[in-house]
């Protein structure tokens, strides 16, 4: 077997701390499949590892429960101001 490599093992670190605080549960499986699987990526020798970082940090930034703040979505963000302000208590009658 080859030993794991630096992205490897610090995958393997981060769950085994996600675990022992509880916050990886068995729905979790597939974003751990998909982590182990990017962090080999990014060990591999000669591979351009940015593209594949970036969905790393994602994958990581879900396991731990990180909201994204910014989506980028401008209009989903269009949509959600007006619907915001067309939210209110109904008149009186």
């Amino acid at each position: 077997m080859v030993a794991k490599q630096r992205n490897q093992q610090a995958f393997e670190r981060t769950l085994r701390t996600l675990r022992s605080v509880g916050r990886i549960e068995p729905q979790d499986a597939a974003l751990v499949a998909c982590g182990r699987t990017l962090a080999a990526l990014m060990d591999e020798p000669g591979r351009d590892a940015i593209n594949v970082c970036w969905a790393y940090l994602k994958v990581l930034g879900a396991l731990r429960g990180e909201v994204p703040t910014d989506t980028h979505d401008d209009d989903l963000s269009a949509f959600l101001a007006v619907l915001q302000g067309q939210v209110g208590d109904a008149p009186e009658s």
